[in-house]
């Protein structure tokens, strides 16, 4: 999609400031082969019957961002294992103490996050073979900087549980992992949820 003026506002200020990691012929390979059969596996899942939009694609692009985070930072990101979402359903480094995702979209597009982040997310941006690590969004800037108009696709947006980012300016920006894991220490706790009495 052409890039709109919003876009450039919001986004491209931070992105041409921010580390980039180049993927290469090999790595798209890679994740091109790793996205065919993680889409098999997904495909016995109910929830991917309903909502299976260029999954392929969709998938590429999440595995790409890992990769890319994976390499600046020094640490395992990517899980190469399969099975069921509800055993995978954790923050992408987790295994590296830190309850952090990583979220990536395609140049021009806004990052989709859910409406009530459960971590903190690193926002990636995927134009050609450079992955721009633009930085760390907080609980409450997602839900603070967010736009249900900026998803795109129509059957995703209709399902009301995720939202369009678009707080770039608003991110905190890191270049390895000791820079990441201060910025998360000196996050906000996210808030509390509410409890009834029954």
């Amino acid at each position: 999609m052409p890039i709109s003026r919003d876009y450039q506002e919001d986004a491209l200020k931070v992105l041409i400031k921010s580390p980039y990691i180049e993927l290469n012929a090999k790595d798209a390979q890679f994740l091109y082969d790793f996205a065919q059969k993680f889409q098999a596996e997904k495909s016995k899942e109910l929830i991917h019957q309903i909502d299976n939009d260029k999954e392929i694609k969709r998938y590429m692009t999440g595995f790409a961002a890992e990769l890319a985070v994976e390499r600046l930072l020094g640490i395992r990101i990517l899980d190469t294992t399969f099975g069921h979402s509800d055993n995978y359903n954790h923050a992408d480094l987790k295994s590296s103490g830190l309850d952090i995702g990583v979220k990536c979209s395609l140049l021009g597009n806004y990052p989709v996050v859910f409406k009530t982040p459960h971590n903190a997310e690193i926002i990636t941006v995927l134009h050609g073979t450079r992955v721009f690590i633009c930085g760390l969004a907080s609980v409450q800037m997602m839900m603070k900087h967010c736009d249900d108009n900026l998803i795109l696709n129509e059957k995703f947006k209709a399902r009301g549980v995720k939202t369009g980012f678009y707080g770039f300016e608003q991110l905190i920006p890191f270049k390895n992992l000791d820079e990441l894991k201060q910025a998360y220490k000196n996050l906000p706790k996210p808030p509390q949820k509410q409890k009834f009495r029954t």
